[in-house]
């Protein structure tokens, strides 16, 4: 583990802690990410057939991804193999996610309001009739066109900004939250003072190719299995079982080149944040990021 020094966060470095955690323990993660991936499909295909239960089936799709996190975390930490368990990892884990997407939920909810607020504004000054326009995104940005497309982003961008922004800084709470055996959802916020415009360069020169393979991935198993165009949702129905394959190929491929190496990464910058001799309120040494 790399020391963070002179106060800079290597970014180069961070970014390859990902990589190295991809190529260190893809064979150990195949099992666990394929069966995480055939429930998740699974699930998935049931909001399909039932859109009114979507955000229920969602919320337990994120708690079947709980284990599979954790048991990157821990081989990143050193701290044992990448088979799924149920534990007090997973529930600290589980606990400190949602505790801060409650948060994101609330900050979404409000700043979101005032966004689109004054994206209605800016629509009606610039001469469009709002009244029965379609609430379908992409027929609303048709109907309005691209001066207001361009309003409507421009309202939108701090909002988009603030959330990149709070998970930037609360990159270190997974990591943090299976070392210490406990919730660690906000307690990390302070390590990373200072330190957001690094972390994010880190996490996007990982993220970027990652998720251009994850793209490749899935666009070449839904032509492959549904056709050009398909859209799942929308032929499921007639097709579920090749639904479920291409849903399933979709999430293996998130879960083994995305979130595993995002955990590794997390994982090395906690380590860095979080230093032997670090004080009980959570403070980090002067000599490191502050």
């Amino acid at each position: 583990m790399a020391v963070l020094t002179d106060n800079a966060l290597p970014i180069f470095e961070a970014a390859r802690a990902g990589f190295i955690h991809l190529r260190e323990n893809l064979r150990e993660s195949l099992v666990p990410a394929a069966i995480t991936a055939l429930v998740g499909a699974g699930l998935q295909c049931l909001a399909f057939a039932s859109p009114a239960w979507a955000p229920l089936l969602g919320l337990a799709g994120f708690f079947v991804a709980v284990p599979f996190l954790a048991g990157q975390y821990r081989r990143a930490l050193g701290q044992g193999g990448a088979a799924l368990r149920l534990g007090g990892d997973e529930a600290n884990l589980a606990g400190a996610t949602l505790a801060i997407g409650f948060f994101q939920m609330i900050l979404l909810v409000i700043g979101g309001f005032f966004a689109l607020l004054a994206a209605s504004i800016g629509l009606m000054a610039s001469g469009l009739d709002l009244k029965g326009l379609s609430q379908d995104p992409k027929t609303l940005l048709e109907a309005i066109g691209p001066s207001g497309s361009m309003i409507l982003l421009v309202c939108l961008t701090p909002l988009l900004a603030a959330w990149v922004w709070i998970n930037t800084r609360l990159i270190c709470y997974g990591a943090a939250s299976i070392e210490q055996k406990r919730v660690m959802a906000f307690s990390t916020w302070g390590w990373t003072k200072g330190a957001a415009t690094r972390i994010f360069s880190a996490g996007l020169l990982l993220a970027f190719p990652l998720a251009l393979g994850v793209f490749v991935t899935e666009s070449a198993a839904s032509a492959l299995i549904l056709g050009f165009g398909a859209e799942p949702d929308k032929v499921f129905a007639s097709r579920p079982v090749p639904v479920f394959l291409e849903t399933a190929i979709e999430q293996f491929a998130g879960l083994v080149l995305l979130s595993g190496p995002l955990a590794g990464q997390a994982a090395f910058l906690y380590r860095g944040f979080n230093p032997q001799g670090r004080s009980e309120d959570g403070a980090p040494p002067k000599d490191v990021l502050g």
